[in-house]
């Protein structure tokens, strides 16, 4: 399971810190006034280094872009929604799927399952088509479908072609109950 995020800190106090610009996703510091710094050194320093520059810069190993509020680590694309929306998220899919991409319109909050559904097909996946895969003990097709959370095994087949023909006749067929799920981001 994965780790919780810090909570996010009040929405006025990220737009004292934060400037937003939705058209390009970038978040950049503001100029702070002195009565934030115990120190006129510590003043300096922050207006020289950081001040009016963009904000989380440093990328998380899975490219989202990252930084520190008061010594706190934070995802961008959380402090954008609560600059934007004002409430802290559950989770944020990046609906394109690129996640360094924190225009607002590419940001959605969903639940964990929504996300898992939009998650590119496994690099390591042999046949390049939804649902079907090489069964290493017969050395044939595999076709299967997801319905109310179960898998549907749809049978074994000789070519690629005609396990991907039964995958898209299942879909079909559930898709008049609306409770599969396509996979790789798709709904039925």
């Amino acid at each position: 399971m994965p780790k919780k995020p810090n909570p996010l800190p009040a929405q006025s106090y990220l737009r004292k810190r934060l400037t937003y610009y939705p058209d390009t996703g970038l978040l950049f510091w503001r100029v702070r006034p002195e009565s934030d710094f115990s120190t006129w050194k510590s003043l300096i320093r922050w207006r020289s280094c950081l001040a009016m520059r963009e904000a989380f810069t440093a990328t998380t190993r899975h490219g989202h872009k990252a930084g520190q509020i008061d010594g706190v680590p934070y995802l961008a694309h959380r402090i954008i929604w609560k600059i934007f929306y004002g409430f802290d998220p559950e989770i944020i899919d990046h609906i394109d799927r690129d996640p360094s991409n924190n225009r607002i319109f590419n940001l959605r909050d969903v639940s964990q399952g929504v996300n898992m559904q939009n998650t590119p097909q496994a690099k390591q996946s042999g046949s390049g088509v939804v649902g079907v895969q090489r069964s290493h003990k017969s050395n044939r097709w595999q076709a299967r479908i997801k319905v109310d959370g179960y898998y549907v095994r749809l049978g074994t087949f000789n070519t690629i072609a005609e396990a991907a023909a039964a995958r898209s006749a299942a879909e079909e067929r559930y898709r008049r109950c609306r409770r599969f799920q396509k996979g790789n981001g798709e709904r039925a």
